[in-house]
């Protein structure tokens, strides 16, 4: 057995170091990543810093680098708008029965007192006294104990004893309907004794027995009770209404809350506290905390995130970089825009670049991380629950705009999406400006400049994305276009040099097209891998069927072996003129898999029957298998094209039947196990392929001679 060249020992010790260190090139740049943001984030956020306490001289004029309210002046003016709500009194309708049954019962003991001394003198006359004495002692009391009252004298029992029944339910009727009116209108405790003043003055009015009033009045004392209650539920509402009615005394960003010169006092230092620019010392530690915990996280979940939805980019240290300069870049940018005064920053861009440069899973993620902390850095400047809402706008108006990205196949696309999110953010912040009551001028401009933030992303891309392309050979949908154009040097040599080729190109372009579209792959790049996947066939063009126009086949006088060598060398220098062209390498692999390790079944048979011991591994290509859809739809449509094509008689179901098989061969070679199709997406293939092949073989009519015409119309 012959020795192994030492040189390819070296090569793939090499590439197996370089693929072991993927994973720790990929994690330092996460590390970097973070270590970047946590510095641009901390340079924004933390505020210049003075030494100052109460009595000090200001060293120079300090105004507000975000809004901010005054809280001691505003709780002085919450405690003032407090203090002057009247106490809240609450009316208690069970408290007034129970006085109107109690002074019923009051009355009713009282003609129960009547109707007793009247038994009492009934019983003296018929004893045979004409002229009766007054009550005994024993009768006086026992009519006291009747009426629920204390300190009733004899005067006040002779008085009712000398009124009639009619005189006692009129004194009742007028006392009852005084009470209710007292009691509807509402009695508090401190009012009590004038209520009583007041049935007094009635009853005098009315002029009733003297003795019998006063029995009423004490009655009314004892019974008489407050039922205006104190509310304090209510009374803390209210005074809850007036501290929330009060505006906070609020700074302005950018106005002076110290001129140079002035004293400190309590209020000015306090302000300045809460906006962090008095310098205590310390560092402040729960910022910093707060900011490296945020950027941690986001870190990983965007490495958990890509490593189990978007793997292929560990693999790609120049896309990790890729994404961390577009990340780096919004950042600086969104930071002199703050430093310039504006009111919002450029926060969809890294959405937008990501979008199309890697992928819009891949955006969606970035586009949550760019959003909550260039929020968190322009929180500085509103309201907590203005924050909030900002937030909330811009990670909405960030995912619409990378759904309008997700197929963008040109530049107007690109400045639509920006459009379509500036339109989306402006009506969000619109309604959240409704939520917190900004007035009607403000919140207009607000909106504007969120439109205007939109547009603007978008004008920053189309600008910036021919420096990402050029710098990452990044295959976009702009650069793709610009691949399919006929003018471009690879496509016009296959055109002069291997027409059958080019042609065969242009079909398989067709199908991959219309294959990608069925599975919701990329079509322009199934089309422009379609376009370049056998350019490798211009180094020796005649070897290949379609470009034998004379029909002389020069394999017929070729050992198999030596035909399969020409044949299988295609895919490795198409890799090598496309890489020489600067294509991007979606294409050069695409370029390199399109056949897989496909087994070459017209020279293996031929060695066969010429009666050589060969193996089918010796004749199988020596590519990787297709590892995306659009380079396993290309695989797909190459081989079923070629198949068509040199088929005889074919009609419509032999041509579906014929799809078929050759697709599923494919499959049953195992040459789809390592790309994301499935079954499904393998039917849906099958069919897009037959249609369009449908649509080729459709019948026209038979156009007649001109001579014929003339003949028969003479």
């Amino acid at each position: 057995m012959p020795k192994p060249d030492q040189n390819s020992i070296n090569k793939k010790e090499k590439a197996n170091e370089h693929v072991r260190n993927k994973p720790i090139a990929a994690f330092l740049t996460v590390i970097i990543l973070g270590i970047l943001l946590f510095a641009l984030t901390v340079l924004q956020t933390i505020p210049r810093q003075f030494s100052l306490e109460i009595g000090d001289v200001a060293p120079e004029m300090i105004t507000a680098g975000r809004e901010v309210v005054d809280e001691i002046s505003t709780e002085e003016l919450r405690a003032e708008a407090s203090d002057g709500v009247n106490d809240i009194f609450k009316l208690d309708d069970r408290i007034t029965s129970q006085v109107e049954k109690n002074v019923d019962v009051f009355f009713a003991a009282v003609l129960e007192g009547k109707k007793i001394s009247a038994d009492y003198y009934s019983q003296k006359i018929q004893a045979g006294n004409n002229s009766p004495s007054d009550l005994s002692l024993d009768e006086l009391e026992s009519i006291r104990q009747i009426i629920p009252v204390d300190g009733i004298t004899d005067d006040m029992i002779f008085g009712i004893t000398g009124a009639t029944e009619a005189e006692l339910i009129n004194i009742k009727n007028s006392t009852m309907a005084f009470l209710n009116g007292a009691l509807n209108e509402g009695i508090q405790v401190e009012q009590m004794e004038k209520t009583v003043n007041d049935a007094q003055r009635m009853l005098d009015e009315r002029k009733f027995e003297p003795s019998i009033c006063n029995l009423v009045i004490k009655g009314i004392q004892k019974n008489l009770q407050a039922n205006m209650l104190f509310d304090e539920e209510g009374t803390l509402a209210e005074s809850k209404k007036a501290e929330d009615a009060v505006q906070p005394v609020v700074y302005k960003k950018g106005q002076a809350i110290i001129r140079e010169g002035d004293i400190v006092n309590e209020k000015q230092l306090a302000l300045l506290k809460q906006l962090g620019v008095v310098d205590n010392g310390e560092l402040n530690y729960n910022l910093y905390i707060g900011i490296a915990v945020c950027i941690i996280f986001g870190m990983i979940v965007l490495a958990g995130y890509t490593k189990n939805f978007e793997g292929w980019i560990i693999k790609r240290f120049s896309t990790m970089i890729l994404i961390s300069a577009v990340v780096a870049l919004t950042f600086i940018l969104s930071i002199v825009a703050i430093r310039l005064g504006a009111q919002t920053a450029p926060v969809f861009l890294a959405g937008m670049l990501v979008c199309i440069l890697v992928s819009a899973r891949v955006a969606l993620m970035i586009n949550l991380i760019t959003t909550v902390l260039i929020s968190a850095m322009m929180a500085s400047g509103v309201t907590d629950i203005q924050a909030f809402y900002s937030l909330a706008v811009f990670l909405f108006c960030g995912s619409i705009c990378i759904y309008a990205m997700r197929k963008v196949q040109n530049r107007s696309s690109i400045m639509l999406a920006g459009i379509t999110t500036g339109i989306a953010g402006a009506v969000l912040v619109f309604a959240t400006g409704l939520i917190t009551g900004i007035n009607l001028q403000e919140n207009l401009v607000n909106a504007l400049t969120m439109f205007g933030n939109g547009v603007l992303c978008s004008v920053l891309c189309i600008g910036t994305l021919p420096i990402w392309e050029a710098m990452f050979n990044v295959l976009t949908p702009t650069k793709m276009l610009e691949l399919c154009n006929t003018n471009q040097q690879l496509i016009k040599q296959l055109m002069m040099e291997a027409p059958g080729t080019y042609y065969h190109s242009v079909v398989v372009a067709n199908l991959s097209e219309a294959a990608a579209y069925a599975v919701s792959a990329n079509p322009l790049l199934a089309r422009v891998g379609a376009f370049y996947h056998d350019i490798g066939k211009l180094r020796n063009p005649y070897y290949f069927k379609e470009n034998q126009l004379q029909g002389v086949n020069p394999h017929d006088e070729m050992d198999p072996m030596e035909s399969y060598e020409v044949i299988s060398s295609h895919p490795a220098d198409g890799l090598a003129l496309a890489q020489k062209g600067k294509l991007p390498r979606t294409v050069c692999e695409i370029i390199h898999q399109h056949h897989g390790d496909t087994l070459m079944t017209y020279f293996y048979n031929k060695a066969l029957e010429s009666g050589k011991d060969v193996s089918p591994d010796d004749y199988r290509y020596n590519c990787p298998r297709p590892q995306g859809k659009e380079a396993a739809i290309i695989m797909l449509a190459d081989t079923v094209e070629a198949a068509v094509r040199a088929a005889q008689d074919l009609d419509e179901e032999k041509m579906r039947n014929l799809v078929e098989k050759l697709v599923y061969a494919k499959v049953e070679d195992g040459q789809l196990n390592n790309c994301p199709l499935t079954l499904l997406d393998i039917r849906k293939i099958s069919d897009a392929f037959c249609t369009i092949f449908e649509s080729m073989m459709h019948k026209r009519i038979e156009y007649p001679d001109i001579e014929s015409v003339r003949l028969n119309h003479d």
